[in-house]
């Protein structure tokens, strides 16, 4: 499996992206699972990222690569909550983050290693923010919006990290203090302090306390964990975070300045989430795994879902 989404208006409502292409939903917090349907037609599409509709849970939109080419995948909706899909447009791109700002209903931001694209109507329609062909504006592998101000985005390609303030109109780079040719795969903007922002790159965790001017790299989980595949905040302690890693789920309770590790090391977590009393996190070969207690133990919750 490799995304997972919570619906906002009801934390127990639970879709799984894979990486050919289904979607499996659950209703019970991740208990148990049911295949509702595909996002596009290929077997090798890999889901990147699945984004809840804030004011209708059942309108999600999902991003796909393809693996075989570099020219598949695009953008999903479904008006069924994960039944059925169409295409939502950027048809030929490989889209591999999506997400949605928070302070404005139907704007989602993808980026695809094409280039970064913009929707203001809820994916009906997109428009390139970046120049096509450009040397560094390319290759996207994660995007975030401010959840304050939609103007700013925060985008991270296979090569450092890029900032928008003006929309995606105008793009420089923000990788002060941050190892050169890193892969930034995860951007988190604290919802709590929005100046404070988190990346994951393949030389470590950074974190910016001014809007990604200057990064600092946050020690104590080790270099041999460097695949981050997510940064994820907690729904109801800001300072607690969660790294999904390709050496296990780490969290931190102080906003990076502590980690441990919750999981044996030997668990590659391509994806997590945290619901009231729950974490829940998807990995490469042992299916879906749900901690009660805080990540003090994880038992198997495949019912369902077939890995």
């Amino acid at each position: 499996m490799r995304s997972l989404a919570s619906d906002p208006a009801d934390a127990k409502h639970l879709l799984l992206g894979t990486s050919d292409g289904h979607i499996f939903g659950s209703s019970d917090a991740g208990e148990h699972w049911m295949l509702l349907g595909r996002a596009g037609t290929r077997l090798d599409s890999v889901i990147t990222s699945i984004v809840f509709d804030p004011r209708d849970s059942q309108s999600v939109w999902a991003s796909a690569w393809t693996q075989d080419s570099a020219e598949g995948g695009g953008v999903y909706h479904s008006e069924d909550g994960g039944h059925t899909w169409k295409s939502s447009g950027l048809a030929g791109h490989a889209v591999r983050a999506l997400t949605a700002a928070a302070s404005q209903p139907g704007l989602l931001v993808a980026g695809a290693v094409d280039g970064m694209f913009q929707s203001l109507d809820a994916g009906h329609t997109w428009k390139r923010l970046t120049p096509e062909q450009h040397e560094e504006l390319r290759n996207f592998d994660s995007v975030a919006v401010d959840p304050g101000n939609p103007q700013i985005i925060y985008a991270g390609t296979y090569h450092l990290p890029w900032k928008s303030t003006d929309g995606g109109a105008n793009w420089k780079p923000v990788h002060e203090g941050m190892i050169d040719d890193s892969d930034v795969m995860s951007i988190l903007v604290d919802r709590a302090h929005p100046r404070r922002v988190y990346a994951s790159a393949c030389s470590g965790i950074y974190l910016s306390e001014d809007g990604a001017s200057l990064w600092h790299k946050i020690q104590g989980i080790p270099y041999s964990a460097r695949r981050t595949q997510v940064i994820l905040q907690d729904p109801d302690k800001p300072a607690t975070v969660y790294a999904a890693t390709t050496e296990g789920l780490w969290i931190t309770a102080n906003a990076g300045t502590v980690w441990r590790r919750l999981t044996p090391a030997d668990w590659v977590i391509n994806a997590v989430v945290a619901l009231p009393g729950r974490i829940v996190i998807g990995t490469e070969r042992l299916g879906i795994l749900v901690s009660d207690d805080g990540g003090a133990h994880f038992r198997a919750a495949n019912n369902g879902f077939y890995h």
